[in-house]
């Protein structure tokens, strides 16, 4: 058996998936892909986050070119430019994009379906959610296809059909892993952060407010209290009201207020913490803490460099591999590059060729 033969058949058998270690005080327990894919429309800053991520990626500018006698050549009018413009009846190249890149920041991972025509060239492209698909692992081939589940429908698919873009993951080398799982507690600690602020303009009646007796009162005295504390106090409206309670009554309050649990600052590490996972600067998000005209453009270099450009890179890579090769070896993909120093730079140069003629015109614009 060849070492190549046997490392696939080491990750077939489950070596390339490491088992994930439990305890008992991990509260609460992880989350679905589905769970993340929601979370995305529950939590602001997630949503901030990732939308601009997705829109800058989609945003990007691709093209095609040849090689020939050992020169890029740009191709200005090609089937694949096509299909990425056009990608399905009922999506457009730049919302394939943005979805496919949502879906790798949320879960770590996309698919693309490729619809053949009748000669075997692909023919449209539609995003798949990655929580319906299922890898089948092979001692042979790393992986023997894919199974598309949704209920009790099972659709197999070949690896032909299949692109999978995704974040690599040490823990499974079949599945990707997103910077929104790397961060899941402090997710959830900003869910019931948002949660308890809004039960807390609701007042639900104060549960944290004892009213105690110097004496045992009856089970008919104790309801028509209750009733009278919740008609008067209960809801957002009656929030705060001062309690007027005769007997003998105390009123002892014992829950923590937004003060005592700093509430302000446990939001914004929340903030931060997800800014962080993803790598992108508040400015970008619309922040104006502290923020001037020179670190706004850092901020803006930071983005383009080290969160759009990385990202556009990876997903060149792959359609590169597995989708421009389908048409011509010589082909590939790439980007106009998003990063304004990168940008300045490629114009000083197209224009000091042009000047001392050792470029021609097409060329520096190429």
């Amino acid at each position: 058996m060849g070492l190549r033969d046997r490392a696939l058949q080491l990750l077939a058998k489950g070596i390339g998936r490491v088992p994930m270690s439990t305890s008992s005080w991990a509260i609460p327990p992880n989350w679905a892909t589905e769970q993340y894919l929601k979370m995305y429309g529950n939590l602001g800053w997630l949503f901030g986050t990732v939308s601009r991520i997705s829109s800058a990626v989609a945003d990007a500018k691709w093209s095609l070119y040849t090689q020939r006698n050992g020169q890029r050549e740009r191709v200005d009018d090609h089937v694949l430019l096509d299909l990425l413009h056009f990608v399905n009846p009922f999506q457009t190249g730049q919302e394939l994009m943005e979805l496919s890149q949502m879906y790798l920041d949320l879960v770590g991972e996309c698919f693309w379906y490729l619809a053949s025509n009748g000669v075997g060239k692909p023919a449209e492209i539609w995003v798949i959610p990655p929580q319906r698909m299922k890898v089948v692992p092979s001692q042979r081939e790393f992986i023997a296809g894919w199974v598309y589940e949704m209920g009790t429908i099972r659709i197999p698919l070949d690896t032909k059909e299949i692109i999978q873009i995704k974040y690599p993951n040490p823990n499974d080398l079949y599945r990707g892993i997103s910077p929104a799982q790397s961060i899941t507690v402090d997710l959830q600690s900003e869910l019931y952060a948002a949660r308890w602020n809004r039960d807390f303009f609701y007042n639900d009646a104060s549960p944290g407010t004892v009213l105690s007796y110097p004496e045992q009162i009856t089970d008919a005295e104790y309801e028509r209290l209750k009733e009278q504390w919740r008609g008067k106090h209960g809801g957002m409206g009656n929030a705060h009201k001062t309690a007027i309670i005769s007997g003998g009554a105390k009123i002892e309050k014992t829950m923590i207020s937004q003060r005592d649990m700093d509430f302000g600052e446990l939001r914004r590490i929340n903030r931060d913490v997800i800014l962080a996972a993803y790598g992108v600067p508040y400015a970008i998000l619309g922040g104006s803490e502290s923020v001037n005209r020179a670190n706004a453009e850092a901020a803006e270099f930071t983005f383009a460099r080290w969160v759009v450009r990385p990202r556009l890179v990876r997903i060149r890579e792959k359609l590169n591999e597995q989708l421009a090769n389908r048409y011509d070896s010589n082909l590939e993909l790439d980007f106009a590059d998003p990063v304004p120093e990168n940008k300045d730079m490629q114009l000083k140069e197209a224009t000091d060729g042009v000047k001392t003629g050792f470029l021609m015109i097409d060329e520096a614009r190429h």
